[in-house]
């Protein structure tokens, strides 16, 4: 699934290095690797004919970042 970074957000005054992604809401954070900070991000191996809730989140040299809103998003088949 292709998820597209809306930067609505604070970076702590250091450039982003890489996001994490959940796709349980928010209980689970997975970092991309290898790093990826261009958007939108493509988020691999998820299961066909599923809807995930994701969110994202930037990290860099401050820390995570504040999550996004959750999306929902179904993969194809």
């Amino acid at each position: 699934a292709a998820v597209r970074a809306q930067r609505q957000w604070g970076d702590g005054g250091a450039d982003i290095t890489n996001y994490k992604y959940s796709i349980n809401g928010g209980t689970d954070w997975t970092a991309f690797d290898p790093v990826d900070v261009a958007t939108p991000v493509v988020i691999a191996g998820l299961t066909a004919e599923t809807t995930y809730s994701v969110k994202l989140r930037a990290v860099n040299s401050v820390g995570d970042g504040t999550a996004s809103g959750a999306i929902s998003v179904t993969t194809g088949a």
